[in-house]
């Protein structure tokens, strides 16, 4: 019998490439699991290239809610992610790791591998509703975390919002420009900070602060999950208990402004809202 091996590989047509090394040339029964976290990528045209290569299963897992509800929002509620989104492709690491596992233990694989690869001009004015530092409606309308971003992706990043360019650098000295666009992440960090500002005990809040760095280590040394992270989650949970509300705020050309935000039971806005051009529509929650 071959000796069995879970690859968890990207959707992009090359992936396929090394599915036909391990399977033709090493005599290794390859299962792959490629998963969407939400880049609504052709799944099943990528399942019939990976079948076609030799590999023996080919799972698809849509993990867009698992990966916004497990993985991006502890994160979120830490304050990790406002370094442009750079942390996310540690929580996707995460996930895919999780994943294998997972897969392998369904298949009885004893061997694992992955692929490495390197990863408008109106006005528009938002009400984001945030219960205990996580954004839950749109204009009053409450979403699911994963709908959510999606939807202020299509929204703000209409807007250019959220769009970063960066140069980076390889060992060998090369250099390369890169584009980042996190147009959701930018407009909920934007909201969640304003009413943290506003709301929390700023005792916790500064004990939260000093927290992020040793966070952000356990994402880079790939220590998602262990003890440390899930203490480090409950001290977040009780600092942003009481931060709940609706924050208003208005995006054109690349800018996402705060222009007002109300506590949770309606009350009058919390801090003196920034005053806005008679022109601009806005919308309330």
């Amino acid at each position: 019998m071959n000796e069995r091996l879970v690859y968890a590989c990207p959707a992009a047509p090359d992936a396929a490439t090394l599915v036909g090394i391990l399977s033709n040339r090493h005599g290794m029964d390859v299962a792959t699991v490629t998963l969407d976290v939400g880049e609504r990528a052709d799944l099943e045209v990528a399942r019939g290239r990976l079948l076609a290569a030799g590999a023996v299963r080919a799972h698809l897992v849509d993990a867009t809610d698992s990966f916004a509800r497990d993985f991006v929002r502890p994160a979120f509620l830490a304050g990790v992610l406002g370094d442009r989104g750079s942390a996310v492709g540690d929580l996707r690491r995460a996930l895919v790791a999780r994943t294998v596992v997972e897969t392998a233990r369904h298949e009885r694989a004893g061997v694992v591998a992955h692929g490495i690869t390197d990863e408008a001009g109106t006005p528009c004015s938002k009400a984001s509703s945030t219960r205990a530092g996580l954004s839950g409606a749109i204009n009053g309308v409450p979403m699911p975390l994963a709908e959510l971003a999606e939807s202020l992706n299509t929204i703000a990043g209409h807007h250019g919002v959220g769009r970063y360019e960066t140069i980076r650098t390889w060992a060998d000295g090369r250099r390369a420009r890169v584009v980042r666009e996190a147009p959701a992440l930018t407009v909920l960090q934007q909201a969640r900070e304003d009413l943290e500002q506003s709301l929390a005990e700023p005792h916790l809040l500064r004990l939260q602060r000093d927290l992020r760095a040793g966070y952000l280590a356990l994402l880079h040394d790939g220590l998602f999950f262990t003890p440390a992270r899930r203490a480090l989650d409950a001290v977040v949970e009780t600092v942003l208990a009481p931060v709940s509300g609706t924050v208003e705020l208005i995006l054109s050309e690349g800018a996402c402004v705060v222009t007002g935000r109300w506590a949770l039971d309606g009350r009058a806005p919390v801090l003196p809202s920034v005053p806005t051009s008679p022109h601009s529509n806005l919308a309330h929650a």
